[in-house]
């Protein structure tokens, strides 16, 4: 039913029932007169009064007039409704304006009017109040299921176009530095026709709203006194609105709504709902921060465990690692000394509980040092790869085996039955030994010396089986190398003895308990004394004179040579200038490096400079001065060698090769080392001249002397048939007992002076070479 209908209905029906009864009333009222005229005509009320007549005649004139008004007012209404109904049936929907009609009615269609206004505005409230609640639980579904900010913004811009009906809309982003925005959404145009994707908001609405952060309403921004019309004519709407979306006093974006499709402004109730709105973004870009938060420290969180983790793992790494270089050996990653000890020490345990035997072995390479000098400590470590490869395959599993330092290995065969199982092991070791090695593309030959001690026959204890084992591979290196030796009670007195010596030697350089012993040599040609050779003994204060043979190796390996070295050589300078002061000057003198001067002394970097300081500190002149040198010294480090000996020859000291003949000299190296002297070997002289062989070697080494222009010394000579051999060679000089043996400093000098000494020397020449 439309609304003229409802007009048309809405007629005051309970007044009309009243006019209509009144009618009625006096309808009634016109019989009631005529029978009273009726009466009056009877003569029936003249009996009242003239006055009383003519009221009652008035009264019926009045009732007579009431009528025909009442029935004019109820045509009148009966009219009206019939234009009413007449209305409402051509389908108008507004409320028909009454042209014609009482007072009563135009107001109560007023009424009306107003009643159906508030009744349209309701119904739009409850509408738009829906919409609104839906708006802002679909907004706060939004919230609960998403964490991104953009997709919140885009939200908030779609819900507040919806409720508030604003044609134009856009939602701008603060970037990190707030220094511009960002379009993350818009509705009604594009990007484009606001300049691009990102604005810097120079124009005065959005930075009110951002200096302020504070919401602006602009009812009409042309009539604004704050923009002016200048800037309203920038807008197409004159209505505005500028919301900023804050989160802890922080602006994050702003939205903008323009353009009413009511045409209205946007009013309290607009700015109301968007801020609940807002509210709900708030809310949940402050859950998003807080996730942000947890998320970032779960993140860093877990980088943190990550890191931790790797870091655990890294420090396992480098504990086991430590754990294995404190129980390996680096090189070789066989076990190393301490390990083999623990193991050694289990073993021997166990071995006790089942009584079992046991046996420990020691093996030190033979020529190591030679190979790891020539080739390089590279090629060196190879080797002893290569060595502790060997030893595990030829060992059993269960047998224990370990690098002890340097080229000297250990190893422990558990649960043998006897001293022979002990042999065998060991000699299948000298026999893996015995094979070639591959070191820098050519075949080079190691082999070992082993020594062995026996458990429980020669020890209990794991050191002590360690140390008797050692004991014996010192003697079988001794006896020769490239054998198998074991432990008995003889070997260890032995070593004690030298163990005893050792503490005494140490001793005896502090207390510089040595002497100088000078032992002369004898010029073949002219049968006069030639030179001297410096020979070092030590005063034991109990066993007397010590022979060099007897403590000079072991002043190399207890580490004390050097300083022997270098007292015997000032003292060997110092001596000469005593001569010489006293008028006994010898042509030169010579030191036997070897036993004066060790290998360590030589390769110490500094013997240039210990020279330099005898020489300064003595004052001797460096042409009375030879130095010799062993072989083997010298092919240790040719190239080495070879500059350090110009270094010496360019002082003005002579130079000379000690025990020649008994190393592996190259003759490529000898050309040029710059040597003034070879000395013949005693070993090769004291056959002669019986032994053809040794007599072809000293034939070959004088004339290869000869050839290079250099002088040769034979040792050692103690009869006059080596004499007349050596002479017939035409070897330069010799020296041995058949002249004179060392004999001290006093001494020496006496014989140098002692005519007959001089001519019994040469009495042993033959007639023709000598002189008077």
């Amino acid at each position: 039913m439309n609304n003229a209908w409802l007009q048309a209905l809405s007629i005051d029906n309970q007044n009309l029932l009243y006019k209509f009864w009144i009618i009625a009333a006096l309808v009634l009222a016109v019989p009631f007169s005529l029978f009273i005229f009726i009466l009056y005509d009877n003569k029936l009320l003249f009996v009242l009064s003239d006055t009383t007549n003519t009221v009652i005649i008035c009264l019926g004139l009045l009732l007579v007039i009431t009528v025909l008004s009442l029935l004019h007012e109820i045509f009148d209404e009966f009219t009206t409704m019939a234009n009413v109904i007449k209305a409402a049936s051509t389908g108008e929907d507004s409320i028909l304006e009454v042209t014609h009609g009482t007072l009563e009615f135009q107001e109560a269609s007023h009424a009306f009017n107003q009643m159906q206004q508030k009744h349209k505005l309701a119904r739009l409230e409850s509408e738009r109040g829906s919409r609104t609640l839906a708006a802002l639980q679909e907004l706060a579904d939004t919230a609960r299921i998403s964490l991104d900010i953009e997709v919140l913004l885009e939200a908030l811009m779609e819900k507040a176009v919806g409720i508030t009906g604003a044609r134009v809309a856009s939602v701008f982003l603060a970037e990190a530095k707030k220094e511009r925005f960002r379009i993350v959404v818009t509705h009604g145009f594009t990007p484009e026709e606001e300049g691009g994707v990102y604005v810097s908001f120079d124009h005065s609405i959005a930075r009110h709203v951002i200096q302020r952060k504070k919401p602006l309403v602009v009812s009409d921004i042309s009539l604004d006194p704050r923009f002016g019309k200048a800037n309203g004519e920038k807008y197409a709407s004159p209505s505005f609105a500028c919301i900023p979306v804050m989160l802890d006093d922080d602006l994050i974006a702003v939205v903008n709504l323009a353009d009413k499709d009511s045409g209205r402004p946007f009013d309290k109730n607009d700015m109301r709902i968007l801020a609940v709105m807002l509210d709900e973004i708030r809310f949940a870009l402050e859950n998003a921060q807080i996730h942000a938060s947890i998320k970032a420290h779960a993140i860093s969180l877990e980088t943190r465990t990550a890191e931790l983790n790797q870091e655990i793992s890294k420090r396992k790494l480098v504990e086991n690692e430590l754990q294995h270089l404190a129980h390996n050996d680096a090189l070789t990653g066989l076990s190393n000394r301490a390990l083999f000890l623990d193991r050694l020490h289990q073993g021997l345990n166990q071995a006790k509980r089942k009584k079992q035997k046991a046996a420990v072995m020691f093996l030190d390479l033979d020529n190591f040092k030679p190979i790891n000098d020539m080739l390089g400590h590279e090629q060196g470590d190879i080797a002893l790869q290569e060595v502790a490869r060997r030893l595990t395959k030829c060992l059993r599993e269960m047998d224990i085996v370990a690098r002890h330092g340097g080229d000297e290995f250990t190893f422990a065969l558990l649960d043998i039955h006897d001293a022979d199982d002990a042999s065998m092991v060991a000699q299948k070791v000298l026999d893996c030994l015995r094979l070639p090695f591959a070191l820098n593309g050519q075949e080079h030959y190691l082999g070992g010396s082993i020594g062995i001690a026996m458990y429980p026959d020669d020890g209990s204890e794991a050191e002590e089986l360690v140390n008797h084992a050692d004991t014996a591979m010192y003697l079988a290196k001794k006896g020769g190398g490239n054998v198998s030796w074991f432990y008995t009670q003889k070997l260890g007195d032995q070593v004690k003895q030298r163990l005893k010596m050792g503490l005494e030697l140490w001793q005896a350089v502090k207390q510089q308990q040595f002497e100088l012993y000078y032992q002369p040599q004898i010029d073949l040609a002219s049968g006069q004394f030639s030179g001297l050779e410096a020979l070092v003994r030590w005063n034991h204060p109990e066993l007397g004179l010590v022979s060099p043979d007897r403590f000079i190796p072991l002043a190399e390996k207890i580490g004390v040579i050097e300083a022997i070295g270098e007292w015997v050589l000032i003292q060997a300078c110092a001596q000469q200038e005593t001569w010489r002061e006293d008028g006994i000057m010898p042509v030169r003198m010579l030191v036997n490096i070897s036993v004066n001067i060790s290998a360590q002394q030589f390769r110490g970097g500094d013997m240039g400079e210990i020279i330099a300081n005898a020489l300064e500190k003595t004052g001797l002149d460096p042409n009375l001065l030879e130095l010799e040198i062993t072989e083997g010294v010298l092919m240790e480090h040719a190239e080495a060698s070879t500059d350090l000996l110009n270094q010496l020859k360019e002082m003005g000291i002579k130079l000379a090769i000690d025990d020649f003949g008994t190393g592996f000299s190259s003759l490529s190296y000898l050309k040029r080392f710059p040597i003034d002297t070879l000395k013949i070997d005693r070993s090769f002289v004291m056959s002669l001249p019986l032994d053809e062989n040794d007599g072809a070697i000293v034939k070959a080494i004088v004339n290869m002397a000869h050839s290079m222009d250099i002088k040769t010394i034979a040792e050692g000579v103690e009869t006059v048939e080596q004499l007349k051999f050596l002479q017939d060679l035409r070897c330069d000089e010799v020296q041995g007992f058949l002249f004179s043996k060392p004999q001290p400093a006093e001494e020496i000098g006496q014989l140098l002076q002692d005519e007959n000494v001089m001519r019994q020397w040469r009495s042993l020449l033959s007639p023709d070479q000598k002189t008077t």
